[in-house]
């Protein structure tokens, strides 16, 4: 059910913005009850933050493949992957 609210969440905010999103209207537009949505997140930056821990898997998931690369190569390596794994929620975080 999570997963449910989280994607309501992101729909809301896509369309609306963060300064209009509701935990309200996640729960209007997706017909998942509203004490759904405070038994996930306690407040609306937890919805940011669940973005953030799923980008941040992503690019774990790739951590192994740097190894023996230089600093430098390495880094660019983990700021591209950071920035492929985001583009799925760049409406939502464009709108922060």
């Amino acid at each position: 059910m999570k997963t449910k609210a989280f994607e309501a969440c992101l729909q809301v905010i896509e369309r609306e913005g963060w300064s209009a999103f509701s935990f309200a209207k996640a729960a209007a537009e997706s017909v998942i009850p509203l004490s759904v949505f405070h038994d996930q997140f306690s407040s609306p930056i937890e919805v940011m933050m669940q973005v953030f821990t799923i980008i941040d898997q992503a690019v774990l998931k790739n951590v192994a493949s740097y190894e023996g690369m230089s600093a430098k190569d390495a880094l660019f390596d983990l700021l591209m992957s950071r920035f492929e794994a985001g583009q799925p929620y760049k409406p939502v975080l464009k709108s922060f």
